[in-house]
């Protein structure tokens, strides 16, 4: 038999063809693989994104409804209302009515009989309605009332309501505010979430709070409900609240990644349509199926080209990934992964993080159109990027109008020094623009003393991205920086708004006694009283840290009033025990306007007590936001009813000379900063500064007015005061404020 031999060239085909195929192969795989890959980061990046997105805005929310309660509360005066009728809180709202803010639809009280009393004069039975049911539960702090029809019509409201209490503490009815659906859509939703059409908000039962669809305004859901399945756990794992899938009004599949607002039950949701999910794998098919019709055709061509076609098809993709098509920066993901990397290299390194966008730029959009948007981003960031060039830096472009800079810096003194430099500069260019623009920024600073920090590019972003959202619109401010004072700081002032009224009903504020000695015998002849707060939670905070919170809200008034009945009920004491006592001062806040119903209310508590005026003298502010004429006329009712009158801080307002002439005052009290600044730099009194002095007291005396100063720290000062005859001093060198019982026992060693 004739041995066939096998022909080399034909093994060597199909031995060539069999290791192109599984080359191929191996290709199409790996190429499939990694594309895959790619999409699944590209999802999760972009539910992440949105997340964060509907994160912040449900933050945003709950600090525009915290501002609803905080004028519901201007309204309550619970000194008043404890035993006042239904008919006299009633009477009290009407009075008071032409204060409420526009977004307020009615202010009523409703009382135990389930009956309103509405500030338009109506008074309405509610029981049995959806309203008393929904509100009524809710009596242990301020609430936030789903979605409810107004009285039995067809206005759609919410409601924000606040217990309001008896002598015993006990609830007796509720303050409440009715704010109209609409209201809040056109003032909140309308300009201040940026994608407003796919936002959606819910209350507790399922219904439409807020959504751009007028067809689902019918329909309800409970996104945290059962009924409804996680999509993609792989993604929401790590996230507080979550994600649904469910049916749209279409038919369509929507995906809602949704956040509980703090402090209600309601629900905020992003809108994310499962096209657009689908859109994210659009390319993984294309590019798929590309691969395996070239690997097909181009099997027999060496591998070496196909590497190189598939290589420059991956750049193709990764170019379009990472940057942004209207500007050609980098987009965020690409600013991040760049950022990291500059972190990661410079472990040790000092680092400025700037985000900045555009003050308004929603209403630029309504008035000018899209089109010309868009042509001021790309003016922007051209602007922008040279800035950034000029420092070795990195730029990159967030959604809408925000850009992300990260810098590398030497010292934080000198990169603020060279961005404010910048920013007027900036500000210079932008002014030739022929659409009217402003920008602000939020600033932060990486200081990666040690490779254990872990500071990550999100985290700074997220530390501007708060320290921007501090800054108004139409504020003059253009930046804010990020500290964690910064945020200690808002996180208390929202603490003490939260618990001053318990604070002041539990006994927390304490009043302590700073003696005023006489020069001409080193006597106590009187004190200031001074008020202190012993928070349960915060410890012994001073005035400095909730005095301007009370003063902005208007709570400063209540605690006058009640330090007030505190230093009468101590005078009372000291009388009928027969111990010493001496005449002693209250200061009078600025936000008395109205002298009528100050002296009422202050004569009210003073009846109480049987003390002789001649114990009680009042310190009214120079700087006060009231009038002249208004500090005249409270001066003279006060010395009307016998009562002696100072001016504290005097010498710190800007018209001090004329105030002695015009506002019959018996005490001048000086601004401790006129010794502060009178020191020269060996410590001792600069001449020009103290001979000022002197003739400010000569002055005084000349006007039959009582001198004292404050901030007495020093022998130097005591002396040289004593020297040109001021009458009192107050202050360290002979004690700081002392509680009660410590006050009454330097009296006993002092008198």
């Amino acid at each position: 038999m004739k041995k066939h031999s096998v022909n080399p060239t034909s093994l060597k085909i199909f031995l060539s063809i069999i290791i192109a195929v599984i080359l191929i192969s191996v290709t199409v795989a790996l190429s499939s693989f990694f594309i895959r890959k790619i999409s699944k980061k590209a999802e999760k990046e972009y539910f992440e994104k949105y997340y964060l997105l509907t994160d912040s805005y449900c933050r945003s929310l709950s600090f525009y409804l915290n501002d609803y309660k905080f004028l519901l509360d201007g309204f309550y005066n619970p000194f008043t209302w404890e035993s006042a009728s239904s008919k006299d809180i009633h009477d009290m709202i009407m009075e008071q009515a032409y204060k409420k803010h526009p977004d307020f639809y009615n202010i009523f009280y409703i009382d135990n009989t389930e009956t309103a009393w509405v500030s338009d004069g109506s008074i309405i039975n509610c029981s049995g309605t959806s309203m008393i049911n929904e509100v009524w539960r809710y009596q242990s702090d301020f609430h936030i009332s789903g979605i409810l029809s107004y009285m039995n019509t067809s206005e759609l409201i919410f409601i924000i309501s606040e217990p309001v209490f008896d002598a015993n503490y006990n609830v007796k009815g509720l303050l409440c505010a009715s704010v109209k659906l609409s209201t809040l859509q056109e003032n909140y939703f309308k300009f201040c979430i940026a994608d407003n059409e796919n936002t959606v908000l819910l209350d507790k039962n399922g219904k439409f709070i807020y959504t751009d669809n007028t067809a689902y305004i019918n329909r309800s859901f409970s996104p945290i409900s059962s009924e409804y399945r996680l999509l993609n756990s792989e993604y929401v794992s790590r996230l507080t609240n979550g994600m649904i899938e469910t049916e749209g009004i279409d038919g369509t599949t929507i995906n809602l990644i949704y956040h509980t607002v703090p402090g209600t039950d309601w629900t905020l949701g992003y809108k994310i349509q499962q096209a657009s999910i689908e859109a994210l794998y659009e390319e993984y098919r294309y590019y798929s199926l590309y691969i395996f019709m070239t690997a097909f055709c181009i099997f027999l061509v060496l591998l070496v080209l196909e590497v190189r076609i598939i290589k420059w098809m991956q750049k193709k993709d990764v170019i379009a990934s990472y940057y942004d098509p209207l500007t050609n920066l980098w987009n965020r993901e690409k600013f991040e992964y760049e950022a990291s990397k500059i972190l990661k290299k410079y472990p040790h390194g000092k680092f400025m993080v700037i985000e900045c966008d555009i003050k308004g730029f929603k209403f630029i959009n309504q008035n000018f159109g899209e089109e010309q948007a868009d042509k001021l981003i790309v003016y922007l960031g051209g602007k922008l990027l040279s800035a950034a060039k000029n420092y070795n830096g990195i730029l990159g472009r967030g959604f809408a109008d925000h850009f992300y800079f990260l810098i590398k810096i030497t010292t934080i003194q000198k990169a603020m020094g060279l961005f404010k430099k910048e920013l007027a500069e900036i500000n210079q260019i932008i002014k030739s623009y022929e659409i009217p623009f402003q920008v602000k920024f939020g600033i932060t600073f990486s200081m990666q003393r040690n490779s254990t920090e872990n500071t990550t590019i999100q985290n700074l972003i997220g530390q501007v991205s708060f320290a921007k959202s501090t800054i108004k619109d139409f504020a003059m401010q253009q930046y804010a920086i990020y500290n964690s004072r910064l945020l200690k700081k808002i996180n208390q002032e929202r603490f003490i708004e939260n618990h001053m009224e318990t604070a002041l009903a539990n006994g927390e504020f304490i009043v302590m006694y700073q003696p005023k000695i006489s020069l001409a015998t080193d006597k106590v002849v009187g004190a200031e009283a001074l008020v202190r707060w012993q928070s349960s939670e915060l410890g012994l905070l001073s005035p400095a840290s909730f005095i301007p919170i009370f003063e902005r809200n208007g709570f400063i008034t209540q605690l006058d009033f009640y330090v007030y009945d505190k230093v009468f009920n101590f005078i009372q004491k000291q009388l009928n025990s027969m111990s010493p006592i001496v005449p002693i001062s209250v200061n009078m806040s600025r936000n008395h306007s109205k002298p009528d119903k100050f002296m009422h209310d202050f004569l009210q508590t003073f009846s109480k007590y049987s003390i002789p005026t001649s114990f009680v003298q009042v310190e009214i502010i120079e700087r006060s936001v009231m009038s002249r004429n208004t500090l005249r006329e409270i001066t003279e009712l006060l010395h009307k009813e016998g009562f002696s009158v100072a001016m504290d801080d005097f010498g710190s307002g800007e018209s001090s000379l004329n105030m002695l002439t015009s506002i019959p005052v018996d005490v001048l009290k000086f601004d401790r900063a006129f010794l502060a600044s009178s020191l020269n730099s060996e410590g001792a009194f600069d001449e020009k500064n103290a001979g000022f002095i002197q003739t400010l007291i000569e002055m005084s005396r000349n006007l039959e007015k009582q001198t004292i100063f404050e901030g007495v720290e020093t022998v130097q000062q005591r002396d040289f005061l004593k020297s040109i005859n001021c009458d009192q001093v107050q202050g360290y060198f002979y004690s700081k404020p002392l509680s009660e019982a410590d006050f009454i026992q330097y009296l006993k060693l002092h008198s």
